[in-house]
């Protein structure tokens, strides 16, 4: 049986990750025989590269190179692991076939679930007769490889979950191969360029030498959020490099999200400038100090029923967003039934990732006198100061009018 040496030239119809590829057969050459003869000239796979476990189509092109006409031109594959025939028949014939005319036939092949990466034959033997026993055989080389990123970041986490403004953390990417082989030298990079982090004591950048198929790795960074940042959800770049079995050099880019936010820290006061003992109908103002590092929004303030208070506005104020180091008040009209007022509050509102809180506060609030409220009563110093006055004028006047009698 001939066998035919066979010179590869690949034509990429593509250049999406599912394209085609081509191979170009060269038969040998030389003087054409007299008699019919059947031969691949060209064989053509999609997908390219094909996937362990995947079905592609597989065509091949013949060619009568002899000075006979074929009676009745046909291929035959001749499959070993991990290929099989998924559709079709494995001999498939083409009819009479002039000389130098070509003919095109089709199979549909399956690859094994568990096939290894890299490049594997398939055989083709065609004739001009099947029943003439003459077969030319040619083979094609086939890749086997996932086609899309084998690499990927499974996990993300940060100790503690949520940083704080000037904070340090470690950083943990879970790397996992999805593979049915092993990658090796493998570059991790994070890109802080845009984000208000940076690394702490060391590089954005860590390397493994290899990961087996289907394993992980868990690579920690040690980073440090900005003491200036703000609260809230970051997108942050990472960027993986690695090289497959076949020595490819692969490049995957991806998104990750780091939060920064801090547990809110308020303190919480009661002020009026209307309240008094004696005056026990008024405003009430209740302030909100933000003493955490991030801001919080959307809170509102209800004043919870007490005896001891009669409300006469509504009991729930919109007080809005409270900076980190700033502060808020919510008024309330009240009547105060006693002195000593402890008023229960519920505020609720959202962090900057938008968690909910809901807290209640008891605010104590003592009402004052008139007096020390600088609002009524009696002022001494201006009786005194008045007393005086009229005193003096009082000596005064006696005085110009015992003057006047001495003189007249």
């Amino acid at each position: 049986m001939k066998r035919v040496m066979i010179f590869c030239i690949v034509f990429l119809m593509a250049l999406s990750l599912a394209s085609a590829i081509e191979i170009n057969l060269n038969p040998g050459g030389g003087t054409p025989i007299d008699s019919a003869q059947v031969q691949v000239v060209n064989i053509k796979y999609k997908p390219y590269p094909v996937e362990p476990g995947e079905t592609f189509d597989f065509w091949v092109k013949i060619q009568n190179t002899g000075q006979s006409a074929a009676p009745d031109a046909a291929c035959k594959l001749v499959l070993d692991y991990p290929f099989s025939l998924y559709q079709g028949e494995m001999l498939q014939e083409f009819g009479a076939l002039n000389p130098g005319s070509s003919g095109l036939l089709k199979f549909v092949l399956k690859t094994d679930n568990n096939a290894a990466e890299g490049d594997n034959d398939i055989n083709i033997e065609c004739t001009s007769n099947p029943e003439s026993g003459s077969w030319i055989r040619a083979n094609a080389n086939i890749t086997i490889q996932t086609r899309y990123p084998t690499l990927n970041i499974a996990k993300v986490e940060t100790e503690p979950s949520a940083i704080a403004p000037g904070h340090k953390a470690d950083l943990i990417l879970t790397v996992e191969n999805l593979a049915q082989s092993s990658m090796r030298d493998i570059t991790v990079k994070i890109d802080f360029s845009s984000v208000p982090f940076a690394p702490y004591s060391e590089t954005g950048e860590k390397k493994i030498s290899r990961i087996n198929a289907g394993d992980s790795q868990a690579i920690t960074f040690g980073i440090v959020a900005l003491a200036s940042a703000e609260g809230g959800i970051y997108k942050v770049p990472v960027s993986i490099t690695y090289t497959d079995n076949l020595g490819n050099l692969n490049n995957i880019s991806s998104i990750i999200s780091i939060e920064i936010n801090s547990m809110p820290d308020l303190v919480f006061s009661a002020e009026s400038s209307e309240l008094t003992t004696s005056s026990r109908t008024g405003l009430i103002d209740l302030k909100i100090i933000n003493k955490g590092l991030t801001n919080i929004k959307f809170m509102t303030a209800r004043m919870l029923p007490y005896s001891e208070v009669k409300l006469l506005s509504s009991d729930t104020a919109y007080i809005g967003d409270v900076d980190s180091d700033d502060s808020e008040s919510a008024e309330f009209r009240i009547t105060a039934k006693s002195d000593k007022l402890v008023i229960p509050f519920e505020l609720n509102y959202r962090d900057v990732s938008n968690n909910p809180f809901t807290e209640q506060v008891n605010v104590t609030y003592n009402l004052p006198s008139a007096s020390e409220a600088g609002k009524g009563g009696v002022n001494w110093i201006v009786v005194i100061i008045v007393l005086i006055a009229v005193i003096f004028v009082y000596i005064k006047r006696k005085a110009i009018i015992g003057w006047i009698k001495s003189k007249f």
